[in-house]
């Protein structure tokens, strides 16, 4: 078990164009790699020209890129990126409790 919690914490997944959730083993990647991904790009994008808020949408972009490239995404059927999001859940604690803020950041078309 953890002995804290920091103020602020995320998550990343996938999800399909309705929104519902995808396994990440769809794409042979675990939850912790995708967001560790979507960390390298964000922390890419940070040295750049952008703010965090844009930060976010470019990794998220970067990320669906970088699925596009996965030999296990190109053996499947091309539909399979169609409408996948990149979903960003930030975890609060206020007020002796933890919420929770999603929002989708990146959609591939």
């Amino acid at each position: 078990m953890y002995s804290s919690f920091a103020k602020n914490s995320y998550y990343i997944y996938l999800s399909d164009n309705t929104g519902q959730p995808l396994a990440t083993t769809r794409f042979g990647l675990t939850t912790p790699g995708l967001k560790k991904i979507f960390e390298s790009k964000r922390r890419a994008e940070f040295k750049g020209k952008t703010g965090p808020i844009d930060a976010d949408s470019v990794a998220g972009a970067a990320l669906l890129r970088y699925l596009e490239e996965l030999p296990v995404v190109q053996q499947q059927s091309p539909g399979l990126l169609h409408g996948l999001q990149v979903q960003r859940v930030n975890l609060l604690w206020k007020s002796g409790r933890i919420e929770a803020d999603s929002k989708s950041i990146a959609r591939h078309p």
